[in-house]
């Protein structure tokens, strides 16, 4: 039978346009269905949800393809006029793979009746596997975007880290401690706490720079930032102050603790053994605890200035603000 043909004479051959659009359509699906319910000609959309089976040998029938009582409300539709009036739904058990429902209308023609209708999928796994593959490709995305938020999270701690910290020793540079002494201050005013501030300086270190060459003394700032760095508490410091000076700074710690700490590093130092530079290696400090209303330059000024003085009184020696300590 000419397919064309047949929907153009079940129009009464009113329609051929319509007829072949018809034909043609991937959205709306058009089956010829006699009055015993045999399916006699599909369109290509109605190909994809009334699936021909090559094996059986038979017309295949309408309600081999509903659900449940549809296929006993279509029988009543193709008998009785009244029912088929208006639109109508049709579930169709088009296996597990791809249950449907469609939206139809049923009109009488003369080689039968033409069902018409359009589909609504509920649950279609082309749908669900669309989702999935969204869902995945979201959830790929997702990852991605954390990953690099984790890398650039670590870059910037890296790179803050390396703002904040002196290439050569590993110390806290000058410009972090000035944040963190004055962070301390306030907080030291504000609980009434002790707060100690140590300086210290490589005796001689111009000497040493000159006879074996600024590699060694590179050498001799990193042995010792090592040292102070191992003294430290987490809520210490232990800073290049610049040069071969450094500072080191204590919160809660009195100005006796302040020197026993320092006398403790000045001995540390003295053991220090540097291949390269056979000279011993000393080290002088100045120890000074803040005072009420001292502001951070005051602070360092004063520290400073105990500094000076076990520089000039012999170096090798720790000094504090009102007390003297020899050491020889």
């Amino acid at each position: 039978m000419n397919t064309l043909g047949s929907f153009s004479a079940a129009l009464g051959g009113q329609a051929a346009t319509l007829s072949r659009w018809l034909l043609d359509s991937d959205t709306v699906f058009a089956l010829l269905v006699g009055c015993d319910g045999t399916i006699h000609l599909r369109n290509l959309a109605a190909n994809r949800i009334f699936p021909h089976d090559s094996a059986s040998t038979g017309a295949p029938k309408i309600w081999d393809f509903l659900i449940g009582s549809d296929a006993e409300s279509f029988r009543l539709r193709l008998s009785d006029p009244a029912a088929r009036e208006g639109s109508f739904r049709l579930d169709l058990n088009d296996g597990p793979k791809n249950p449907v429902t469609v939206e139809a209308s049923l009109v009488e023609c003369a080689e039968g009746f033409l069902l018409l209708g359009a589909i609504e999928e509920r649950n279609s796994l082309r749908r669900q596997a669309e989702r999935q593959v969204l869902t995945n490709q979201l959830a790929a995305m997702a990852r991605e975007l954390a990953r690099k938020d984790k890398d650039l999270e670590a870059a910037n701690h890296t790179i803050e880290r390396i703002a904040r910290t002196d290439a050569l020793t590993d110390l806290t540079n000058r410009r972090t401690l000035d944040e963190l002494l004055a962070r301390e201050i306030a907080r030291a005013n504000r609980q009434h706490q002790p707060l100690t501030l140590i300086l210290a300086d490589i005796d001689h270190f111009r000497k040493i720079n000159d006879t074996y060459g600024y590699s060694v003394g590179d050498q001799v700032l990193a042995s010792l930032g090592r040292v102070f760095g191992s003294q430290v508490r987490l809520y210490d410091v232990a800073a290049r102050f610049g040069g071969e000076k450094f500072a080191l700074m204590f919160p809660g710690t009195t100005c006796s603790d302040g020197v026993a700490i320092a006398e403790r590093l000045r001995r540390q130092v003295a053991a220090v053994d540097i291949p390269s530079c056979p000279e011993r290696i000393t080290i002088s400090f100045g120890v000074a605890t803040l005072a009420e209303r001292e502001s951070r330059e005051e602070l360092i000024a004063r520290t400073d200035a105990v500094l000076s003085k076990a520089k000039d009184s012999g170096r090798d020696r720790v000094e504090a603000a009102g007390v003297g300590i020899l050491q020889s």
